[in-house]
């Protein structure tokens, strides 16, 4: 008898961070930047994706299942398709809460590799908006 629970356990965490960038994308696109992944109302009934969401699922999924040989060049061509330095850091972050913080800090680490290089070749990415608010400090993370 063969024993599938491995092959089905490395699949869990690449499915379920493309299923958070999906659902992210699709129910909340007020989260993602505005200059260049606002979905339209006509882009939700049809389906479709544009190149920076269909990037964001990749890099997500690439990040969950730790093959950082392929995300290098699937970051590379999400930055060339119009995703921000932001957008993508977010995505890597968010992928611990699901896949663990040693395969995120591996990916931002890749993402930060990937971006000296392309600065060093002259490329020039978007760094995409901040976050809209701060983040908590000192006796404001008790509450």
């Amino acid at each position: 008898m063969t024993n599938t629970a491995g092959a089905k356990n490395r699949r869990f965490p690449t499915l379920l961070a493309a299923a958070l960038s999906l659902a992210t994308l699709v129910y909340q696109p007020a989260v993602i930047a505005k200059e260049s992944t606002q979905m339209t109302v006509s882009d939700i009934k049809t389906g479709t994706l544009s190149a920076q969401q269909q990037a964001l699922i990749t890099i997500a999924s690439l990040a969950a299942g730790g093959d950082i040989k392929k995300l290098n060049p699937a970051l590379e061509e999400a930055l060339d398709a119009g995703l921000t330095v932001n957008e993508a850091k977010e995505v890597l972050v968010q992928v611990y809460a699901y896949a663990g913080f040693p395969r995120s800090l591996n990916a931002l680490g890749e993402l930060m590799k990937v971006t000296e290089a392309r600065t060093s070749r002259g490329v020039h990415d978007a760094p995409g908006r901040e976050p809209s608010q701060p983040s908590a400090k000192g006796d404001a993370l008790l509450m």
